[in-house]
């Protein structure tokens, strides 16, 4: 092979593997987006299943004053108590919804970030097969300047 098949063959290397790279982060990109997704998901989930547990608390609580005949009116104990509970559950509802869209937002920004360096090592590859090609073209052209 000569000097120039070899360059090439090195820049087209560097190209493949600049390309691997780029898309190896944006794998990488796709997996923070879909635990971004699932970020989400599972803190309406959790949201939900606490909607649940304050709805059992609620009917509980009803129930055992029914059983004693006490009446579970708006003004009385019983009503502070259900009150209280929908106030604490509205609360960790929202701390729930919170935490799952933060971390859902930490994904995307790391999606952004390996996307954005899939670009980088794109970019780094291709001047790195085009400085190889410049530094023979300039190392040839400066054999002949020392020949004349």
């Amino acid at each position: 092979m000569g000097e120039v098949a070899l360059i090439v063959a090195s820049a087209g290397l560097k190209l493949g593997a600049a390309k691997m790279e780029k898309d190896r982060y944006e794998m990488q990109a796709q997996e923070a987006r879909e635990n971004a997704n699932l970020s989400r998901l599972s803190a309406k989930g959790q949201a939900a299943d606490r909607e649940r547990q304050r709805r059992m608390q609620i009917s509980s609580i009803r129930a055992d004053a029914a059983s004693r005949g006490i009446s579970a009116s708006p003004g009385g104990t019983i009503g502070s108590l259900i009150r209280r509970e929908n106030t604490f559950a509205k609360i960790d509802s929202n701390r729930i919804m919170l935490m799952g869209e933060s971390k859902a937002r930490q994904y995307g920004l790391s999606a952004k970030a390996s996307k954005q360096a899939g670009k980088g090592a794109l970019i780094s590859g291709v001047s790195s097969a085009f400085g190889q090609g410049a530094e023979y073209k300039m190392a040839k052209d400066s054999g002949k300047q020392n020949k004349a």
